[in-house]
């Protein structure tokens, strides 16, 4: 397969994914989105401003060494944080969901050629921006699927109106 065919399909691939999160988080009804389920650390609106948070640390940071986020998204959404854990207000979710949109279309703006930059700070056993990106598609694949869940565990835990 050609090179710019394939980043072609790579790129149209996190536009799917991306446009999936943004659809379903600004369909969800907001009595929901800071419910952490049984069993579970985070709520709807942690997941999405981690989304944000993770790809502004791996690819801007990481590989272009600039930051669009506000300094604070990081205590509230970085690996390791809860919402039970936030001290005064966190972002709400519209605000989480334009940063989301932003990304999307400034990442594929910014990678397209830039394939093989070194990372700044390696990550796991990743080097290169294309590792860092496909570890981050996965990672935004893999929250969109707990948000999905999130959103039918907690719609399910309504009460039925008559």
């Amino acid at each position: 397969m050609e090179a710019v065919h394939l980043e072609h399909e790579v790129l149209n691939g996190f536009q799917t994914w991306r446009g999936w999160v943004i659809e379903v988080l600004n369909k969800v009804d907001v009595e929901i989105v800071d419910t952490i389920p049984a069993g579970c650390n985070n709520s709807i609106r942690w997941h999405a401003g981690h989304l944000a948070v993770a790809w502004d640390q791996g690819i801007f940071q990481n590989v272009f060494k600039e930051k669009h986020l506000p300094e604070h998204y990081v205590g509230y959404f970085a690996n390791g944080t809860s919402p039970t854990q936030w001290n005064g207000d966190a972002p709400a979710l519209a605000e989480i969901i334009t940063h989301l949109e932003a990304q999307r279309h400034m990442i594929c703006e910014r990678i397209v050629g830039n394939w093989d930059l070194d990372l700044v700070n390696p990550f796991l056993q990743f080097t290169k921006a294309s590792q860092m990106f496909f570890f981050l598609l996965s990672h935004e694949a893999m929250h969109f699927g707990q948000i999905r869940s999130f959103i039918k565990t907690l719609e399910a835990s309504q009460p039925n109106p008559i």
